[in-house]
């Protein structure tokens, strides 16, 4: 078997996730829902294409969050120590969004391979923080 390019998993160890193919986009996301699920200003992602997250340990907890717009944010964590490890949104083409810390920890790929690429929801992005230099910048959801 063949190393993943990615690696993660949450806090307790209780789920491990595998990526074998490269991102499309390195992400601050500014939105109100990211900044209320990471408890900080925005939530940075690595975006893989729809179905690229492997589940190699453990199982996952869903928290399926269906928007005015009838699209769904699913939003898969550990049922244990209750750390976020990614969403799959709708709006995007159900691509998934890996939260940045899943890739910490001891047996994670690490994160220094992340330089944000885009910026989304720059319209909620707390004023006290500058633009990333050379990332893109979408006032929403990207197009």
């Amino acid at each position: 078997m063949t190393e993943a390019k990615y690696r993660g998993g949450c806090l307790c160890g209780d789920v491990k996730i595998a990526i074998d193919v490269e991102p499309q986009l390195h992400a601050l996301c500014h939105c109100t829902d990211c900044q209320q699920e990471s408890g900080s200003a925005n939530m940075p992602d690595v975006v893989f294409p729809p179905g690229s997250v492997k589940v190699v340990k453990g199982s996952t907890t869903l928290f399926d969050d269906e928007k005015p717009s009838g699209n769904h944010v699913r939003h898969y964590f550990c049922g244990r120590c209750g750390s976020s490890l990614w969403t799959s949104v709708d709006a995007l083409g159900k691509v998934e969004a890996v939260k940045l810390g899943t890739f910490s920890g001891p047996d994670g790929t690490g994160t220094e391979f992340f330089k944000p690429t885009g910026e989304l929801f720059v319209k909620s992005k707390q004023k006290w923080l500058p633009a990333v230099e050379g990332a893109q910048q979408w006032q929403g959801m990207p197009s």
